[in-house]
């Protein structure tokens, strides 16, 4: 019994010498290479297996509508051209309506190129490849990996030793088949049948057999398959995989679903009275808030005092430059900018305030401290020349976004930047200086630091410096640095004297990095 074509000729060659007028029975024996082989002598049969792309070349027109190209892929070695003038035959019918193109006699590095850049409307038919052009040799599996693992398009073939391996699939009959029916011939002739009497069989079961994870792969619908067509390598499901400790675990469900029911109910009625709860306190927390009216109203004052200020003084400047002789329009027109822009700012600071005492929330958003900082500053220009201080920034870069109330978060930069403003007015010139630095820290937050050139704060303000009506100054209402840790503890944050003392004071707020 010889297995494959090589030994089937061997076989006949030494068959005089071996086992001279004993019938023979060979197997796997390709059908195409059959009537290359030695003449069969009547005492001779067997099974032979198909190896033939055509098929291959129907599956892919059945899966692939689109298919314009029909690339085939083959070896180099004197069985690879072997096979390659059988496979051009068997192909030559398609050859009116497709576009056939041959990768062989290539060195492998080309053609593993070539099958990665085809277009979506191509198909691959892998062959044989024993060796490239170049004399590198391989096992054929090791050039299908090759092959398939690079190929843009669908892979076919045409044994079914070539499935499992990335090819989509063939027309295949399978080796143990082939086995099958080479058995059943030897059978009969043990039991007297006459080998002249039993022509060559094929493969009992031939069909098209294709790989369920490569149709994933490339998107392709089962259904449109050729009937009885077998897809192997399907992955099973989890009831197949489990089906006991499904059914197990549908119990304990089952039986949690119950508990769960009565706790819902419980929890629902414990929701209804939460809410309620909270409903309550809301309510309480804004009669709280509302009974502070008096303190916020000083705080309205206070904040409010300083753009106005500021507004009376623009305003009688700017009718000084009008009333000269020459009236000095643009610096006219300077003034009542500043006027415009003081004013907005006051209205800013009522709606900030009352905001406060509504049941709205405030407008949070994501902001950029360096750039709000920065606007601040441009606002508070004026009175830093005027008040002859030297302005130093440092701001870290890039700086982490933080989530705050823009207009309340502007109240209190300006109040700390107006505050150090007015500590330095006693000073001499060369002290009064104005640092802003920004730096992000390593506690996922953004540092702002104020520092003054001023006398510092007295030992015994300092542990009062942000109680509400305290305040060390002659004209002040003790309202500002109170508010102002508000707002920042509003925020997640902290406001902080860190230095203070002969040679200033140094402020520090601390905000949380908006991680949304």
């Amino acid at each position: 019994m010889p297995l494959g074509t090589d030994a089937l000729r061997f076989a006949l060659r030494y068959r005089p010498i071996l086992a001279p007028n004993v019938p023979m029975v060979f197997c796997c024996v390709a059908k195409s290479l059959l009537d290359r082989v030695l003449p069969l002598p009547e005492d001779v049969t067997g099974a032979v297996t198909e190896a033939d792309v055509g098929p291959a070349a129907d599956l892919a027109i059945r899966l692939q509508p689109t298919l314009k190209r029909i690339v085939l892929v083959n070896g180099a070695s004197a069985i690879d051209n072997q096979w390659l003038e059988i496979f051009r035959h068997q192909l030559e019918p398609f050859a009116s309506r497709f576009e056939i193109v041959h990768l062989a006699n290539m060195p492998i590095d080309e053609i593993r190129h070539r099958v990665s850049e085809l277009p979506s409307d191509s198909a691959v038919i892998f062959g044989l490849m024993f060796a490239d052009s170049t004399g590198r040799q391989f096992t054929t599996a090791e050039a299908q990996d090759i092959i398939t693992d690079a190929s843009s398009v669908p892979v076919y073939i045409h044994a079914d030793t070539q499935l499992g391996r990335g090819a989509l699939g063939g027309f295949v009959g399978t080796l143990e088949s082939a086995g099958t029916s080479a058995a059943d011939l030897t059978l009969e002739v043990m039991g007297g049948a006459n080998p002249a009497s039993l022509p060559v069989r094929g493969a009992q079961e031939v069909n098209f057999r294709v790989d369920a994870r490569a149709l994933r792969r490339w998107g392709i619908s089962e259904d449109r398959l050729p009937p009885d067509s077998v897809v192997l390598y399907r992955e099973p499901t989890l009831w197949q995989l489990y089906r006991n400790q499904v059914l197990a675990a549908l119990a304990v469900i089952t039986l949690q679903s119950l508990l769960l029911i009565a706790l819902t109910i419980q929890v629902f009625r414990r929701r209804r009275a939460e809410a309620a709860l909270r409903s309550a306190t809301g309510e309480l927390a804004r009669v709280s808030r509302i009974t502070t009216m008096g303190e916020m109203a000083a705080s309205i004052a206070h904040e409010v005092n300083q753009p106005l200020t500021a507004i009376v003084a623009y305003a009688s400047a700017g009718i000084r430059w009008l009333g000269h002789a020459t009236p000095n329009v643009e610096e006219a027109r300077a003034n009542f900018d500043r006027i415009s822009r003081d004013g907005l700012r006051a209205a800013d600071i009522i709606t900030t305030v009352r905001s406060m005492f509504s049941k709205q929330s405030s407008k949070m958003s994501t902001l950029d401290l360096d750039e709000l900082v920065a606007g601040v500053l441009a606002l508070t220009h004026g009175e830093i020349v005027d008040s002859g201080a030297v302005l130093r920034t440092s701001y870290e870069a890039p700086l982490p976004r933080i989530r705050a109330d823009k207009v309340q978060l502007q109240q209190v930069v300006l109040n700390l930047v107006t505050n150090a403003i007015e500590a330095m007015q006693p000073m001499p010139r060369d002290r009064r200086k104005l640092s802003v630095s920004i730096t992000g820290s390593q506690e996922n937050a953004v540092v702002l630091e104020i520092a003054d050139g001023g006398p510092g704060i007295p030992p015994e303000a300092l542990e009062r410096i942000f109680d509400s009506f305290y305040t060390t100054k002659q004209k002040g209402l003790g309202m500002g640095l109170s508010i102002c840790r508000s707002i920042i503890q509003a925020h997640n944050g902290t406001l902080t004297v860190v230095d203070t003392g002969e040679l200033g004071t140094r402020f520090r707020v601390t905000l949380p990095v908006d991680e949304g």
